[in-house]
């Protein structure tokens, strides 16, 4: 639809002078632009508009740039302090574990001290009024060959209830001094074949403990003496060798 003659010619920018007079609406406005395209004032104008936006963006965007930096400086500093924090409360606690197993230790050989005049036997029949200090009395005469006066028992008693199968609790013998329970202990070995059996009272850590020492690899024999564990080792290209035993992770470690 062409344009009345009426209509003004348009003019803004220096050097654009355009006749709408016959040009329909789409022809203007490619009209215009071809004369905007060549005219330097409007290059010159359109290139500061640019930059100005660009500017303005750029600002803004350093801007927020700059407020993260500053708020990511603030929880590293914040991330920095809760690792020394971590640090120091982990030194804490490995501490007060390591107190704490010291005193563990302790308390077992306390635990074990309190047994040193004790033994177990195994294997004697049960009876009715039964004198077990006399029992154990006469295996150390008859079967062991110790001198009665020597065997100075405090107490003797069987631990647990009566077995349904009617095999013989164990006893529990205490003396009155070490020196019998060692002279019971040297001489057990002379107890083979016979259904008696005598042993140390150890800790439940350390039967636990001689027993897993006895199913190890590198172990030919383990037994115990005063409470400690002791072991029979044989490795490859060394000659057999006995060595205490405190914890099965040292085995581990020779096995290596």
């Amino acid at each position: 639809m062409p344009i009345p003659r009426s209509t003004p010619k348009l003019k803004g920018v220096k050097g654009l002078t355009l006749d709408p007079s016959d040009m329909e609406l789409e022809d203007m406005v490619n009209a215009i632009v071809e004369e905007l395209a060549s005219s330097p004032t409007f290059k010159t104008l359109l290139h500061s508009c640019i930059e100005r936006t660009i500017t303005a963006k750029f600002n803004i965007a350093m801007g927020r740039i700059e407020r993260h930096e500053a708020k990511l400086f603030q929880i590293e500093k914040k991330v920095d302090g809760k690792e020394k924090e971590l640090v120091r409360l982990n030194r804490n606690v490995n501490l007060t574990f390591d107190k704490l197993n010291k005193m563990c230790d302790k308390s077992a050989e306390l635990e074990q001290y309190t047994r040193r005049k004790n033994i177990w036997v195994f294997g004697i029949a049960e009876s009715d009024r039964e004198d077990l200090g006399r029992v154990v009395a006469d295996i150390a005469t008859d079967k062991l060959g110790l001198d009665t006066s020597t065997v100075d028992i405090e107490k003797a008693f069987r631990v647990g209830r009566p077995r349904e199968d009617r095999k013989p609790r164990g006893v529990v013998v205490q003396f009155k001094s070490p020196k019998p329970k060692e002279d019971f202990i040297k001489n057990r070995r002379k107890l083979k074949g016979s259904p008696i059996v005598v042993k140390e009272d150890l800790t439940v850590h350390n039967q636990q403990l001689l027993k897993e020492t006895k199913q190890h690899k590198i172990v030919e024999n383990a037994w115990s003496k005063d409470g400690k564990i002791f072991a029979l080792m044989k490795l490859d290209g060394r000659p057999s060798f006995v060595r205490p035993v405190v914890a099965i992770a040292d085995l581990d470690t020779l096995a290596l």
